[in-house]
């Protein structure tokens, strides 16, 4: 499982938050939210997966994924993370 904590304020709430592995590109993303705000990756495909509504505001969560679902397996390098 690939996770991150995240804190949205409720009064900068955005549409859309993305997280992105880098294995020999950026080819494996998770979107939760707003699909279609961000256009990066071929939509239906582990480029990017929907993840889900966006999560609550105003406190901290953890969103999470299954790494396969992404395309992403054991032993696999991952060399960058990026949160969008």
């Amino acid at each position: 499982r690939l996770f991150a904590h995240v804190y949205m304020e409720s009064s900068d709430k955005p549409k859309t938050l993305m997280l992105q592995y880098f294995k020999g590109g950026w080819l494996h993303r998770a979107v939760w939210g707003d699909y279609d705000t961000i256009p990066w990756g071929k939509p239906g495909s582990n480029e990017k997966v929907n993840a889900g509504p966006l999560p609550e505001t105003g406190k901290w969560v953890r969103l999470e994924i299954e790494a396969g679902k992404l395309g992403l397996n054991p032993g696999d390098q991952v060399t960058g993370f990026a949160l969008t």
